[in-house]
């Protein structure tokens, strides 16, 4: 659960009862982010809103007890602890929750940051935030197990960059065997919580078929997750797969659907159809532009298909029948070759791109 930072600060039906001060006191200086202003709400609004439906009895036993429920209920508030030095030079600049400013990882001085953490961890050992932050400094010192041990602790107790930085430690085996499947789970869990690093290396994964089956629509769909939180990397690979060869089963090939900078392709096609004549077989490839620019837009496609030796059985252009698909516009590309009859059951891999301005 979010720190909940919209929880009271004024209850004026009880302002006559001094626990009630008391208690608003405590609930601001145990604001998990004070970035952000109060949103004064009822403390039985809070209560209600949060403990399902209980409402606040007006006895200060009561309402102290859960308040106190509510918030070390949480694990935002039950790991909350003082900014310290580990957070000065350990933090992460990626980090949403983090305490100070922010270090990139390249800029951790390790002779300065692992004693503050392992410091700051001894005083407050349940904070994953700083067993974390000690993971990274140990990383950055070249003590690869050490960050390996403090990153899977982190991790273990939901921290999303704990995750994600084991997950890539685990893809280049840094500190541990080098381990595609453990990299997969330990980013999945990071990605499944929004991290924007690990949503985009999970699209690579994808992309390239490493540690998960090469899948050009789970690439995707993970990429446009990053990259929708400024994720350049992703992006600088999305931009890519426009122009790129897609290859697998034709199965997974005639299922791409590339979303351009308003143009989409999609509907791919391969069919075969008999000829004039001389036993041969036209084998025709379509596919549909979706045009939603303003301007018309140019895509034209390659296809090879190959046999189970990597022999290749056909080979062709396609395009729009106008070479250009106007603005606001949606039409079907052709092309087309000729092959004998039943070279297309051949076919057990495929291989597209898409060349324009999309």
């Amino acid at each position: 659960m979010p720190a909940p930072d919209n929880i009271l600060l004024t209850a004026p039906e009880l302002s006559g009862d001094p626990s009630v001060a008391d208690l608003a006191y405590l609930l601001e200086s145990m604001r998990f982010d004070k970035r952000e202003p109060l949103k004064p709400v009822l403390i039985d609004e809070a209560v209600r809103t949060y403990i399902g439906g209980m409402r606040t009895v007006k006895t200060s036993c009561h309402v102290f007890l859960c308040a106190l429920q509510l918030f070390l209920s949480t694990s935002a508030f039950a790991q909350d602890t003082p900014v310290t030095d580990c957070d000065t030079y350990a933090a992460s600049d990626q980090d949403p929750q983090r305490r100070s400013v922010g270090v990139p990882f390249d800029k951790i001085n390790p002779s300065l940051a692992v004693p503050a953490c392992e410091a700051a961890v001894r005083e407050y050992p349940n904070s994953t935030r700083l067993v974390s932050q000690l993971g990274r400094a140990y990383h950055k010192a070249n003590n690869l197990e050490s960050a390996v041990a403090q990153y899977r602790k982190a991790g273990d107790q939901g921290n999303v960059l704990a995750q994600t930085n084991l997950g890539v430690m685990y893809s280049k085996g840094e500190g541990v065997p080098q381990d595609p499947a453990q990299a997969v789970a330990w980013l999945r869990k990071a990605a499944d919580q929004g991290n924007a690093k690990a949503q985009g290396y999970i699209g690579w994964m994808y992309l390239s078929g490493y540690g998960v089956p090469q899948d050009y629509s789970q690439a995707l769909a993970w990429l446009r997750k990053a990259a929708d939180q400024g994720n350049a990397e992703a992006q600088g690979y999305i931009d890519q797969m426009k122009h790129d060869w897609r290859c697998g089963t034709p199965a997974q090939i005639l299922d791409v659907q590339i979303q351009g900078d308003g143009a989409r392709i999609n509907n791919l096609s391969l069919n075969e159809r008999e000829s004039f004549g001389g036993g041969l077989r036209v084998i025709e490839f379509q596919y549909s532009i979706v045009n939603r620019r303003d301007k018309g837009v140019r895509v034209n496609a390659e296809l090879a298909g190959f046999d189970s030796a990597g022999n290749i059985v056909i080979a062709l252009r396609a395009g729009p029948m106008m070479d250009m698909v106007g603005a606001g516009r949606t039409e079907t590309a052709h092309g087309d070759t000729y092959a004998s009859e039943g070279e297309l059951r051949k076919i057990q891999k495929l291989c597209v791109r898409f060349v324009g301005d999309f």
